[in-house]
Order: structure tokens, then sequence, then C-alpha cells
């Protein structure tokens, strides 16, 4: 079995996390995009409108972002998919993928702020921060950290049998 956990683009390469047959592996890929320029004659690739399209490979990332910029002016002389992460998925993984989520690694971040003033807006981030916690999905363990002093009781930890560390 073969999956991606993430791609990100760094730079003119990609970062890669994937399991194969039980494997965990971390690593780079220098990537070669295909865009896509319109033609008269049928290629076999068209727009969704219909178009004509010849594919057009590049080296790298970089080339392929130089080309799409040198055409900035006329974006209907450049077709295709320019996150890149994405393309080098779909052509790396063509078929469903059937991910085995026991090979991830998922947490889950609660981060705790006051609420004086009504429910706090994220994008604005004017409340004091009281906590925050990860929990581990596969080991069933949290972390916690606070910035103030706060009493806590054995039944604050008492809701399940997950082993709960906390740092203040």
């Amino acid at each position: 079995m073969k999956f991606y956990t993430h791609v990100a683009q760094w730079g003119n390469q990609l970062l890669v996390r994937a399991v194969e047959n039980g494997v965990r592996s971390n690593f780079k890929v220098k990537y070669e995009p295909t865009l896509y320029v319109p033609v008269q004659k049928d290629t076999g690739w068209k727009t969704l409108d219909g178009k004509n399209v010849n594919p057009m490979k590049f080296l790298s990332i970089k080339e392929a972002r130089e080309f799409v910029d040198q055409y900035s002016n006329q974006p209907w002389l450049v077709y295709g998919l320019t996150n890149f992460p994405y393309t080098y998925i779909s052509e790396t993984y063509p078929k469903q993928i059937q991910f085995d989520s026991s090979q991830m690694r998922i947490v889950t971040i609660d981060i705790e702020v006051e609420c004086e003033n009504g429910f706090p807006n994220a994008d604005q981030a004017l409340e004091p921060m009281l906590a925050i916690t990860i929990k581990t999905m596969i080991l069933d363990e949290s972390r916690c950290g606070g910035c103030m002093t706060i009493i806590m009781t054995e039944m604050m930890f008492n809701t399940s049998n997950v082993k709960l560390s906390v740092n203040f």
C-alpha cells in the first residue's frame, strides 16, 4: 500500500511525506510540471470549453512559473493548474488512494482563550491565551500547556482514559 500524508511546495521542489508498505518516508521531488497551450489542430487534449490544447512540459517549477508570468497579460494563452502539489498528487496517485489511518500521525490542537468580551474572533487574537492542548490520536495521549496559574481537580481528567501531561 502506498499513499501520501502531505505534499508542499518549497521553492523549486516539492516536499513529500508518504507511506509505502508500512514505512514512513520524507523526501524531496524535483517536479517537472505540465501546462497546456492553445493550438489549432486536434491533439486529443481539450479545455473545459472544448478548445484544442497541447501539453507543454517544463524542467522545473520555476520555469513553469516564469512561463505563466510571461503571459500574465494574456491568461487565455496558458491552461492548467499552477498549484503544483495538486498536479503531483494527481500524477503520482492516479487512482483512488487507499489510506491506512493507523499509519498516519493525526493530532488535534485546542487553544483556549479568555472570553470575557464575548466569543473571540480568531483572526484578531485580542483575548489572552489560557492553554493549548495537543492530542495524538494513535497514542491517545494529550499534552497541555498553559500561561496562567489555574487550580485543577482530579475530576477534570476523569472524562476518559486518556493519558494527560500538564505543563504550566
